[in-house]
């Protein structure tokens, strides 16, 4: 009874109208931007600078930053930004639990329409997002694949003045179609609907190509419409990924080399999906990664022992091999082909190795 007078009470009177007009003004979340934070605190204010200065307003996006437990001053940097940036940038702490789970741990948090995703040793053009937003998100696609360029900065902003958000949708389809146009698998070139990914609970899990694993998940649900544009405004910093993936430290490798094999054994359940385009695409991320396997494999001398540890796993994940036609040139041919042998024969691989460091 106390409830029918108040709903009463409401229609007789503008408060509900008025209510729902001053709800129907508040802009909508457009975008949210989760940014891992670990070791990075020479990256860090170029990476948040950046991230101020995408023509948004503060209610229309957020910077959620996942502190993984860094344990240089990454965390006073983000203090400081929160304190000027409070409306927009948002900090979570964890435990050191590595990058996927700094991800996960964003998006769990996120409350825009699109999620994008910004490693902290990188940086993006000013107004980029507003342009990705206004131009290619009209009609809600799941997924926009956008333009990078690798640089070697060392935590300094690229000089490059004409740099300008800028460009044209050059294919839209739906995610199998997608897959056919060679769509890169990184997910900080991107913007993805976060009501799709919540729909199919896609996560990242922690292996060394999670990139990889969580885009292939995404084209596998086949997302109705994928917007690829030419438009080039992500800065991805090589100088710091080449410290930390072109190591020659022992125990460094041979955990990277377990993680791939990891990484294989996940991508070979797609290599069954219905979709002849998402199985082609699987066997083209295996053979990137079976390409990355063997030169990590090369930077230290493995033991027969070791290698052949090595060579039980892979067997027992993948059956295809390099493709060596593929190769371009008559040694790198040559080097497939040893590759492929290297399951069978440990000279192969020494071989190989030998080769590998003659041409790189």
């Amino acid at each position: 009874m106390w409830g029918k007078r108040l709903v009463d009470s409401l229609e007789s009177s503008n408060f509900a109208t008025n209510y729902c007009l001053l709800f129907l003004s508040i802009p909508a979340m457009l975008l949210s931007i989760i940014v891992p934070v670990y070791n990075v605190e020479r990256y860090l204010p170029r990476c948040l600078d950046s991230l101020m200065r995408q023509g948004l307003r503060p209610e229309e996006y957020e910077v959620i930053c996942v502190n993984d437990g860094s344990p240089d001053n990454s965390s006073l940097i983000l203090a400081d930004y929160v304190q000027v940036f409070p409306k927009v940038i948002r900090v979570v702490k964890q435990k050191h639990q590595g990058l996927s789970s700094a991800r996960n741990a964003g998006m769990q948090l996120a409350q825009g329409e699109y999620i994008a995703f910004v490693d902290s040793d990188d940086y993006v053009v000013d107004n980029a997002y507003r342009f990705l937003l206004d131009h290619c998100c009209e009609d809600k696609p799941e997924v926009v694949c956008f333009g990078h360029r690798g640089i070697s900065t060392d935590g300094v902003m690229e000089e490059d003045p004409e740099a300008k958000p800028d460009g044209q949708i050059i294919f839209e389809g739906n995610g199998s179609a997608a897959c056919g146009k060679g769509v890169n698998m990184n997910v900080w070139s991107k913007l993805y609907r976060r009501d799709f990914l919540e729909q199919h609970h896609i996560q990242f899990v922690p292996v060394m190509s999670e990139d990889v694993v969580f885009n292939i998940e995404v084209f596998w649900r086949n997302p109705a419409k994928v917007r690829i544009t030419n438009c080039d405004v992500y800065r991805h910093e090589l100088e710091n990924v080449n410290a930390l993936m072109h190591t020659h430290n022992r125990p460094q490798v041979l955990g990277q080399l377990n993680d791939l094999l990891y990484d294989l054994g996940v991508l070979n359940q797609y290599m069954q999906a219905e979709q002849h385009e998402i199985r082609q695409f699987a066997k083209q991320l295996i053979n990137t990664i079976l390409q990355s396997f063997y030169s990590k494999a090369y930077r230290i001398l493995l033991s027969p022992k070791e290698w052949k540890r090595l060579m039980q796993r892979r067997k027992s994940l993948i059956l295809n091999e390099i493709n060596e036609e593929d190769e371009p040139t008559f040694v790198k041919r040559h080097l497939a082909r040893l590759q492929n042998m290297s399951g069978r024969f440990y000279t192969s691989y020494l071989l190989g190795r030998m080769l590998y460091l003659t041409i790189n």
